[in-house]
């Protein structure tokens, strides 16, 4: 099992998993959005996409 809990890891993670393109897409505007509106990498929001897409992996890899 991984875990993501910044947007260093988050990028390693999708570049070392077979992450869906329409999950990375989402995610990447979605946390855009966050930043250009005034959050902060840092921010829960963050966090939670982050959860997002570590939830996603462990799940493939769960299913191998």
């Amino acid at each position: 099992m991984i875990e993501i809990n910044n947007l260093n890891q988050l990028a390693e993670a999708i570049g070392s998993y077979n992450v869906p393109q329409s999950v990375i897409t989402d995610v990447d505007n979605r946390i855009k959005d966050w930043l250009s509106s005034g959050g902060n990498e840092h921010d829960n929001y963050i966090l939670n996409q982050c959860k997002y897409v570590e939830k996603i992996i462990n799940k493939k890899m769960g299913e191998c």
